[in-house]
């Protein structure tokens, strides 16, 4: 069962999770067993939050944490990874840098608010060159993320970790930001997609939130999918501020 999990596309877990087919926890399960089993090799998701994810997805299933009342949003429940330069509440956030190595997040970057409030279900945080200052995804907190198809290689970054992660089949999205080229190059690398939305589509978040903000994910961040299976449709995930234009 596990394994047929893994092997969806997105849009085919949304679709089999809106019908109710398989549920939010299902496929939680079936991510902890492939992370599991491939993350020693590759190294993409270093901090993982399987208890934050079990509860939200209960509360998903009962109806609760929606943005709108009765429907399951967007992502339906779809397990997710988020790039660790992006705040989750309750969930460790190093920015790759032993300066903030044991920091964990008070409260959630809006991003990550609103992809929750659209069925999205964090599951892990992704590796990331320290400050996502880098072409190639290593740092000194956790070291180095390698590529799927040949572990001696890079995977590009700096979402090298968020590339890495849907190439393997540990989530079927993931969360990056994109400044040069952070993540088309690690898509390419990787043979997923890299999607990086214009700026102002996705917001910032409030400036105030940390002192890294010139860092923040946000600035133009985007989700990722493999080949086939980006969403039918692109909505503004969180509605950009004038500071975001």
């Amino acid at each position: 069962m596990h394994d047929e999990l893994i092997r969806l596309t997105a849009t085919e877990a949304v679709a089999r999770l809106q019908r109710r087919e398989i549920s939010p926890l299902e496929l939680i399960d079936a991510a902890e067993a492939r992370i599991a089993a491939v993350e020693p090799e590759v190294n993409a998701l270093p901090t993982l939050c399987f208890d934050r994810a079990r509860d939200h997805a209960r509360r998903l299933m009962a109806g609760e944490g929606r943005e709108l009342e009765g429907q399951a949003g967007w992502l339906g429940g779809l397990p997710v990874s988020i790039k660790d330069l992006t705040d989750v509440a309750g969930v460790r956030t190093t920015f790759g840098s032993p300066i903030f190595k044991d920091n964990v997040s008070k409260d959630s970057h809006p991003v990550v608010k609103r992809s929750e409030a659209h069925g999205g279900i964090v599951i892990g945080k992704s590796n990331t060159p320290e400050f996502g200052a880098g072409g190639s995804t290593f740092n000194e907190v956790f070291g180095r993320t390698r590529n799927p198809w040949n572990t001696s290689l890079t995977c590009g970054g700096s979402t090298g970790g968020g590339a890495v992660s849907v190439a393997t089949g540990e989530v079927w999205l993931a969360q990056g930001t994109d400044h040069g080229g952070s993540l088309r190059r690690p898509g390419t690398y990787c043979s997923v997609v890299g999607l990086r939305p214009s700026p102002g589509r996705v917001t910032r978040g409030d400036g105030e939130q940390h002192l890294l903000h010139p860092f923040r994910p946000g600035s133009d961040g985007a989700q990722r999918a493999r080949p086939g299976t980006l969403p039918r449709r692109h909505g503004r995930l969180v509605p950009a501020r004038p500071a975001d234009l």
